[in-house]
């Protein structure tokens, strides 16, 4: 897996899987040996975790950013866990947020924060983007959009809930 490898998968080059590579586990690796809790955010590892779903750290799988899982946690809704899933840096998890928007706590409104798919989210919930939020939402680029060539803040951001020292380090400011 890149950057999930942990020497315990052989990627088989010449099978291909919706054109995605597929990964086997090595002779050597026991089943049980395995980290499952990493495992279950690898976006590489769909295929190998539903055939040993019994070993998935569900709430973890929320986090994982493959689209293949968002389609299965899309059809098994029962298996999202919001908080993990609020960490998740695929946009299109941003339809399942919304539809249980009631579960969200604190803290994961801070996680939204920080999240360029979440900005139309927060612009309808101004009052959720608190204090706690202001290095989280310094640092994400959603909060500019671009005006007659130059990046500009959003108007509906409040500037009371920024912190200057994690604006500098945005992208997208200028």
């Amino acid at each position: 897996f890149p950057s999930h490898d942990m020497g315990v998968l052989d990627k088989k080059q010449s099978e291909m899987s919706l054109n995605r590579p597929v990964f086997k586990l090595k002779t050597c690796v026991s089943v049980d040996n395995l980290d499952w809790s990493y495992l279950s955010t690898n976006p590489y590892a769909f295929d190998f975790l539903m055939a040993n779903a019994d070993h998935i750290d569900w709430p973890r799988f929320s986090s994982n950013p493959s689209d293949q899982v968002i389609d299965y946690l899309t059809l098994h809704p029962e298996r999202i866990n919001i908080g993990w899933l609020c960490l998740n840096k695929n946009p299109r998890c941003i339809k399942l947020i919304e539809q249980r928007i009631h579960l969200l706590s604190d803290s994961d409104w801070q996680m939204l924060c920080s999240k360029p798919y979440a900005i139309e989210l927060l612009k309808a919930h101004p009052e959720k983007i608190d204090r706690y939020c202001s290095s989280y939402l310094s640092k994400n680029p959603g909060i500019f959009h671009e005006v007659d060539g130059k990046m500009v803040l959003r108007d509906w951001i409040p500037l009371n809930r920024l912190d200057v020292n994690h604006l500098c380090s945005n992208p997208k400011a200028e």
